[in-house]
């Protein structure tokens, strides 16, 4: 099959999927047959045709890397057709609106506009911050590589990009596991910073006052962060802190 018709066919079927609130049935079989097409688009695609193309990808979960700024602009357009169905979830969308706050400030179909204001060079960085968080299997080898991480955690752009998603996102990841990976990177970079507002935000999500699902579960993990970070005072405050808030065992037992 020739790789214009491979795209055609998958956004021929996704239109379809989209319309009856279900999951399309051409990418799971040919995932690969796709991967390969989209890796040097066939001459013959119009820009029309490669907006959808993304945006049914953005849909089903993926992270989509530019290759230069004119593949960029057709992404944007692609992530403002997303904005309207961003909280629909599930088989309509799968794409995280936490990521999508972190890459465009946008969470709803009006801050459709903002898509256009981070630019491309901004959107590399914040997707490089995206994909080191992924690399994990699990949080503690996430807490293990410290290093992976202070990079970002020395850029004040970046650490001031992720307190404003925490803060507009009220520390909710919308994911279905609290270990969500992306969220909890975030969070190991303000760890890693230490400054005034890194820590101010560390200490409003700990509050008592904060409310977000799974609140035991979350003060486990932030405990589990802090206790790695034995030579830092500031977090061993945050961690004294939090044996003050909370009884006993939502920081020192599993839940």
């Amino acid at each position: 099959m020739e790789k214009i018709e491979i795209i055609r066919q998958f956004i021929a079927d996704e239109d379809i999927a989209l319309a009856q609130n279900e999951q399309g049935g051409f990418y799971p079989s040919n995932h690969h047959h796709l991967s390969g097409a989209i890796k040097k688009l066939p001459k013959e695609i119009s820009d029309d045709e490669v907006v959808m193309l993304y945006f049914h990808l953005l849909r089903l979960g993926s992270r989509l890397k530019p290759v230069d700024e004119k593949q960029f602009l057709l992404q944007q357009r692609a992530f403002e057709k997303l904005l309207p169905i961003i909280d629909l979830g599930y088989p309509r969308n799968m794409f995280s609106k936490f990521e999508m706050a972190f890459l465009f400030d946008a969470i709803a179909e009006e801050d459709t506009a903002r898509v256009f204001q981070t630019g491309y060079a901004e959107y590399l960085q914040y997707h490089e911050v995206i994909l080191q968080c992924n690399k994990y299997t699990n949080l503690p080898g996430m807490r293990g590589k410290p290093d992976k991480f202070l990079p970002y955690a020395q850029k004040d752009g970046i650490v001031a990009r992720i307190i404003h998603t925490l803060h507009r996102m009220q520390f909710l990841h919308h994911g279905p596991l609290t270990s969500n990976a992306t969220f909890w990177g975030f969070l190991f970079i303000l760890m890693l910073n230490k400054g005034t507002n890194a820590l101010s935000t560390l200490a409003t999500f700990a509050d008592v006052k904060t409310d977000v699902p799974e609140k035991r579960s979350n003060i486990w993990i932030l405990g589990s962060f802090l206790k790695d970070r034995k030579k830092d005072n500031e977090l061993q405050a945050l961690l004294q802190n939090l044996y003050t808030w909370y009884p006993r065992e939502w920081i020192d037992e599993y839940h």
